[in-house]
């Protein structure tokens, strides 16, 4: 598993990357929401109330971010989310007026076989 600051405009977004057997799994997390890879379901977002948003065909955080969104929760739509614009754009909605980026960026890889974790912490 790796975990990414991504910096914003208006502040900055957690990455959370996880390999699986063929394609990454991917979810960018805001301070009002999440930008989802094609692995998640919009549908279980929307049941449990996030404000989430699809994007495809994607295999990194720099992809998500110039993605098209396909699939938006009615809670991202009331920030003004909507198909069609980028994940940038998206995430843009989803964070506040200059909220503070993290702190440091704290990474994990796993080596495999066996499933070895590896821990690294970046500070900026």
């Amino acid at each position: 598993m790796l975990i990414e600051q991504i910096p914003l405009e208006n502040g900055c977004a957690l990455g959370l990357r996880f390999e699986m057997q063929k394609y990454p799994l991917l979810v960018i997390r805001a301070e009002k929401g999440f930008l989802m890879c094609g692995y998640l379901n919009v549908s279980a977002a929307e049941t449990l109330g996030d404000v989430a948003v699809k994007v495809k065909g994607v295999q990194s955080f720099g992809d998500m971010l110039k993605a098209t969104v396909v699939e938006v929760t009615k809670f991202a739509r009331e920030l003004g989310v909507e198909t069609g614009m980028t994940g940038r754009e998206a995430l843009e909605k989803k964070c506040s007026e200059g909220q503070n980026c993290f702190t440091g960026i704290f990474a994990v890889s796993y080596m495999l076989p066996p499933i070895t974790p590896t821990y690294h912490i970046y500070h900026n």
